[in-house]
Formats: structure tokens, sequence, C-alpha cells
């Protein structure tokens, strides 16, 4: 009786994973499904992550840090770790990422793997802040030409295409805004002069193309009159 309920519990506790990791998955291809708009009308400005990675490689201001991402591929939902920075493909106009197998020697094709955004389910980024608090997880959304994170939370939502988080965080990676549960669109100063609307300090600080600032102001005003 003892092995029989061992065995149960085991068995219950496999299908509790295993109905935890399907309903992250489908989580993670809804994302995609309400993000396809996103991506077919190519919001994102390809030239201007390109542009901007290409003045991160030459030394220009733009911080990209090499962290660990745990990425899950769309071929197959596997599931695999990368220490990498974000780099840009200049040819496609994608950003990726470098899997290195050191199992093959450097001579060898198959030990470097580049993994582009389109290729994957999702992306995180797990990061601890200071010894005294929990790993905090960045999520990262897969678009058809860069991973878009979300840097800053609030009314307005602001999604960069690094995962730089303060004090290396650059607000000229911002590439794209939310505000609160509707569309995400491109950060432009008509998108956002929009979403702003009657905060008319927010909405004059966008017209200095201060976005950043504007960003911020709109988030902490709307705080203020929520409390």
């Amino acid at each position: 009786m003892a092995l029989f309920l061992l065995a149960a519990t085991n068995t219950s506790s496999a299908q509790s994973i295993e109905a935890a990791d399907m309903f992250n998955q489908q989580v993670a291809i809804q994302q995609q499904i309400n993000f396809q708009q996103f991506n077919t009308q190519n919001i994102i400005n390809q030239q201007f992550t390109a542009m901007s990675l290409t003045n991160m490689n030459n030394g220009i201001s733009v911080y990209n840090g090499q962290y660990l991402f745990e990425v899950t591929l769309k071929k197959d939902s596997s599931k695999i770790t990368v220490h990498s920075k974000i780099y840009n493909d200049t040819v496609l106009h994608k950003t990726y990422l470098l899997a290195i197998d050191k199992k093959f020697p450097r001579s060898d094709s198959r030990r470097q793997q580049k993994i582009y955004p389109d290729q994957t389910i999702s992306i995180i980024r797990p990061e601890i802040r200071n010894a005294f608090t929990q790993a905090v997880h960045i999520n990262g959304l897969p678009t058809d030409s860069c991973w878009m994170f979300k840097m800053i939370t609030g009314p307005i939502s602001a999604y960069s295409f690094l995962s730089d988080s303060e004090p290396n965080f650059n607000p000229a990676t911002i590439i794209a805004i939310q505000l609160n549960d509707g569309p995400i669109v491109k950060l432009n100063e008509e998108n956002l002069e929009a979403i702003v609307g009657q905060d008319k300090d927010a909405l004059e600080i966008v017209k200095k193309n201060h976005f950043y600032s504007a960003i911020k102001k709109y988030n902490k005003d709307a705080k203020s009159k929520s409390n």
C-alpha cells in the first residue's frame, strides 16, 4: 500500500509539473498571438534598432551587458540557457543571441548558434539585484525583429530592445509603449502625445522630444491622482 501511495504521489507531482509547463507555454503562445499584429505591421523601427546597436557596438554610450538568458525555442518547445549579449544582424536587421556549445572545437561550425527572436516562444533574464531581495525575472516578448523587455511599468509601460536595468538602462533603447492593457505601439511623438492626453506637463515634455521624462512624469502624475 505504501509503495502504491508513493507511486501515486510521484505521478500526481509529475502531472502537476507537466500541467504547469503546458500552462506557461500556452501563456507564451497567447502573448505571441497578442503581438502578431504588432509584428506583421512592423511597428518596430528596424532601422532604429540597427542604428542603435551599431552605435553600441562602436562603444557609443549604449550599454549592452552579457547575461544568462533562459530561452524557449519555437521549433520543439525546448528550453536552453544562453550566456550572451544581444547582437545585431545587419543583414537581416534582427537582433540575436549567440549560443556557444563548448563541446565542439572552435573550428567546428556547430560551436556557435545564432538564436533570433522569431525562433523563440519566450525569453527570460534572471536577475539578482542585491543580497536582500529575491531574484527578479526580466521577461522579453519576441517580435519579428527583436525581443521587447518591459523596463518601465506603470500606466504607461515602456519596452526596450535590450534587457539592461538600472544603473545601465539607457532610455535610447526604448522602442515601444503601452497605456495600461491597451495595444503596444511604436514610441514616437505622435503616439506618446495621444497617450499622455490631458496631462499638460507631460505633453509639454513630449514636445521637447524628452520622451523618457514625459513617460516618467505621466506615471508620477497618474499615481498622485490615484492616492
